[in-house]
């Protein structure tokens, strides 16, 4: 038993560098996630200032959408309850402290997952807000997206398949 263990071994470890290599590509198509869509917005604020952030919606094959809010006004929005718009409906609702280290879910309550979400490091220094979405959300292209705070328009753009 031990000798045959130790002759695999030697087998395996005798195979090229790219037997590996091609057998990490092939598990990664095997196992990996299958995207159905990706819809991406680049956010703009008022008139000529350049693009501000982005918006990013993702569904995974057997899995509700998410997605990545970025932008530099980020930082303007701690305290503030921020909501996301889709053709002027609101598609989801958050509330980010003061100090930008959490954020709340305020809508869509979802199940499975905590309302009180952690914001690491790295995340508020490159302005990144990880987004869960409702299963029902499905953006198009040319959809108008809206970022408001307090009833108050800070950044738009216009939904685009990825």
């Amino acid at each position: 038993m031990k000798e045959s263990l130790l002759r695999l071994f030697e087998q395996a470890t005798s195979l090229p560098w790219y037997a590996y290599v091609a057998a990490f590509i092939a598990m990664m198509l095997i196992f990996g996630k299958k995207k159905e869509w990706e819809y991406e917005a680049k956010l703009f604020q008022g008139e000529n200032k350049g693009i501000k952030g982005e918006l990013e919606i993702i569904k995974f094959k057997k899995a509700d959408p998410e997605g990545i809010l970025q932008g530099y006004f980020l930082a303007e929005l701690y305290g503030k309850e921020v909501e996301i718009m889709l053709n002027d409906d609101v598609i989801q609702k958050i509330h980010i402290h003061q100090d930008g280290q959490r954020y709340d879910i305020l809508y869509p309550r979802l199940e499975r997952k905590t309302t009180d979400i952690y914001r690491p490091r790295q995340a508020i220094r490159f302005n990144v807000v990880r987004l869960w979405f409702d299963e029902r959300t499905t953006p198009q292209n040319n959809d108008k997206v809206t970022i408001r705070a307090n009833n108050e328009g800070i950044a738009f753009g216009q939904m685009l398949r990825d």
